[in-house]
C-alpha cells in the first residue's frame, strides 16, 4: 500500500476508535495488510487485507464504512459460524446484514455494496441465509 493509502487506512481505523470503541477493541489484535490479491478488502478473521487501488479510489467516509464492514465481519464471527453452508451465499446474506447496520448509522459505503430490502440488523446471518437459499430460483435441469 502506497503511504498515503496506508496513511488514510490507519486514519479510518482511528476514527473506529472513536465511533464505535468495542469493534475497534476487537480490530486492535487483527493484522491490516495490502494485498492485490483481493479485489476490494477480506478478512479470514485473523487478518484483514485491503486492496491499495481500490482504496486510493474511495472517500475517506466510504473507506471508513469499508473498515466497519470488514471489521463486522469479525466482530460478528461470520468466518466461523459458516460451518457446511455456502460461501458465497453466507458472505452475500453477511454483507446484507452488516451494510443494514452501516446504513442505519448513517456511516458511507462503497458503490456496488450488498443491499437486500428486507433485511434488518437484528435478524441473525442464518436466518438470511436461510430466507436467501429459500428465494433463490432453482437450477436450470441438466442433461
Amino acid at each position: 500500500m502506497t503511504d498515503l493509502q496506508t496513511k488514510r487506512v490507519g486514519d479510518a481505523y482511528a476514527k473506529l476508535g472513536i465511533r464505535e470503541p468495542f469493534i475497534a477493541a476487537v480490530m486492535s489484535k487483527i493484522k491490516r495488510e495490502t494485498s492485490t490479491d483481493v479485489s476490494t478488502a477480506a478478512t479470514n478473521g485473523s487478518w484483514v487485507k485491503y486492496n491499495p487501488d481500490f482504496c486510493a479510489k474511495q472517500t475517506d467516509a466510504a473507506l471508513f464504512g469499508l473498515v466497519v464492514h470488514e471489521s463486522l465481519h469479525i466482530v460478528l464471527m461470520h468466518m466461523w459460524r459458516r460451518e457446511g453452508r455456502d460461501p458465497s451465499l453466507w458472505n452475500y446474506a453477511n454483507d446484507a446484514i452488516i451494510n443494514k447496520y452501516i446504513k442505519d448509522r448513517r456511516y458511507e459505503l462503497p458503490e456496488g455494496g450488498v443491499f437486500v430490502d428486507w433485511v434488518t440488523e437484528a435478524m441473525s446471518s442464518e436466518e438470511v441465509y436461510n430466507r436467501l437459499k429459500e428465494e433463490l430460483p432453482p437450477p436450470p435441469p441438466s442433461g
